[in-house]
């Protein structure tokens, strides 16, 4: 009994834990009205990337550098976005509900900041439901009596169909984590610019 008492009760803190790190790392206001929603697997990396990763590690190139879950050439892709639209970022990735959370909200941060980028907020956890989560993050911005002129949402996981069950479809950009050259790419670029800018 003590002991399962004892799980429940390191299991609570471990949540809670994890809430205060995001909320310290992530949550910051913002008054935007042009919005990045940002998915990290597939959109900031590729698999091509982390084969070309691991070719170095066996030759011995960045052998002692771990963290390299971020292709930088992306993050330059952001943030041409950013400087072109002045949008803010809110994430949406499944980074923000993982076990290693602390590591990965450090390593995104620092890299991010590293091209003079910071995450503004993050969207609720629905079990996964990312749509769902990123129309309940509008939703309640609008709410609280702020405005959005236009968003644009960075993912590669979920279909343009199950966007448009909330009526987000059109402000998709579909990326991929699959494909050769893989992550955001200047063709998604444009293709995001013209969203947010779009009247």
């Amino acid at each position: 009994i003590f002991h399962s008492i004892e799980c429940t009760c390191l299991g609570t803190l471990y949540l809670f834990l994890k809430g205060v790190i995001f909320r310290m790392k992530f949550d910051g206001k913002t008054d935007a009205d042009k919005i990045i929603f940002l998915d990290v697997d597939g959109v900031l990396n590729s698999q091509s990337y982390y084969i070309e990763w691991m070719r170095r590690r066996r030759v011995g190139v960045d052998y002692d550098n771990s963290e390299k879950e971020i292709d930088e050439s992306c993050v330059k892709n952001l943030k041409e976005i950013v400087d072109k639209t002045g949008a803010a970022i809110v994430l949406s990735s499944t980074w923000r509900n993982m076990r290693d959370v602390y590591k990965l909200a450090i390593h995104l941060n620092k890299t991010l900041a590293k091209y003079g980028l910071h995450i503004s907020d993050k969207t609720p956890w629905l079990h996964g439901n990312r749509p769902e989560e990123i129309k309940l993050w509008l939703d309640d911005y609008i709410f609280k009596g702020n405005e959005v002129k236009s968003f644009v949402i960075l993912d590669d996981d979920f279909s343009i169909d199950d966007y448009k069950k909330y009526g987000l479809e059109n402000n998709v950009v579909k990326t991929s984590f699959y494909e050769e050259n893989g992550g955001l790419r200047e063709e998604h670029v444009k293709q995001a610019i013209s969203i947010l800018e779009r009247k």
